[in-house]
């Protein structure tokens, strides 16, 4: 049998791990958005590779 303290302990632990992946995937999916921005965008390197061919 838990004491009440412990039954108490474990649940704000549980409350805690909760918001934490909540947190987790939060940012995952802005990770996720600033992937797709960086795709949709040439990247650098392209744009110089292209300069590069087009004048020298």
């Amino acid at each position: 049998m838990q004491s009440n303290f412990e039954i108490s302990a474990i649940k704000k632990a549980k409350g805690i791990l909760k918001k934490d992946l909540q947190m987790a995937e939060h940012i995952h999916s802005i990770q996720k958005e600033r992937q797709k921005e960086w795709q949709r965008k040439p990247s650098l390197w392209k744009q110089f590779k292209i300069f590069f061919n087009k004048y020298f």
